[in-house]
C-alpha cells in the first residue's frame, strides 16, 4: 500500500484528495506531499525487504529465520502505527 501511495501522490503527482497540513489531527507527515511521499517510499521498501527476507527464510524452511523476521515485521508496523499517531 505504502508503494502505491508513493507512486499515486510522487509519480502521478495526483495530491487533489489529500487533506494537507494541520486538517483534521492528520499526521505530521502530511504537511506536504513531498514529505508524504518519501514516509510512502520508506515504508514500502521496508515492508518488501521484510517480505523478501520472509520469502527467503521459507523457502530454507529455517523456523528461527521466520521468527526473527516476522517478530521484525511486527515491531516495523508497531513503529509504523506510532509515527501515524504523531501529530
Amino acid at each position: 500500500m505504502s508503494l502505491n501511495e508513493w507512486w499515486i501522490v510522487q509519480v502521478k503527482q495526483q495530491t487533489g484528495g489529500y487533506p494537507w497540513g494541520q486538517v483534521n489531527e492528520n499526521p505530521w507527515f502530511y504537511k506536504n506531499p513531498e514529505i508524504y511521499s518519501k514516509v510512502m517510499l520508506i515504508e514500502g521498501f521496508a515492508f518488501s525487504a521484510i517480505l523478501i527476507f520472509l520469502t527467503i527464510q521459507v523457502i530454507r524452511t529455517d523456523k528461527k529465520g521466520i521468527l526473527y523476521t516476522l517478530m521484525f515485521g511486527f515491531g516495523l508496523l508497531v513503529i509504523m502505527i506510532a509515527n501515524g499517531a504523531i501529530k
